[in-house]
């Protein structure tokens, strides 16, 4: 059977993982891509993004990210930050730097060096449009 997460009430009612468990508010948004649950806290505007893949699917993750770029583009979203993996040596969320392959020229990714240092996790901002 396969999960549907639409809204912050689905994305609660989800079983996470250690590094996505957090809960949604009413103010945030929540789309499903491909398999991957996106949840974008919107406190203070800071368009923070936790994923998890809660269906399989066939489709490359490297598109699934693209088309989350371009739902963010819609969502009139400039900005979006992104933490992942609780270990600084760890290569979660490489996957941002392949992303720059098909995303527009403007697009940007930048690793947050100090504050992943800080906070313990690798933190990136990227630049949707």
């Amino acid at each position: 059977m396969k999960i549907k997460v639409s809204n912050y009430r689905d994305w609660n009612n989800l079983q996470k993982e250690k590094d996505t468990n957090s809960l949604a508010e009413p103010i945030d948004l929540v789309t499903m891509i491909d398999g991957v649950a996106f949840l974008i806290q919107r406190k203070n505007n800071f368009n923070n993004v936790i994923c998890q893949r809660v269906n399989p699917s066939k489709r490359a993750i490297i598109r699934t990210f693209n088309d989350f770029r371009i739902y963010c583009h819609k969502k009139h979203m400039r900005y979006i930050r992104i933490e992942g993996g609780h270990n600084h040596k760890s290569h979660t969320y490489n996957i941002l730097w392949l992303l720059l392959k098909t995303a527009p020229k403007t697009c940007g990714v930048a690793f947050a060096e100090e504050e992943s240092k800080e906070l313990g996790s690798n933190i990136f901002y990227v630049k949707t449009y």
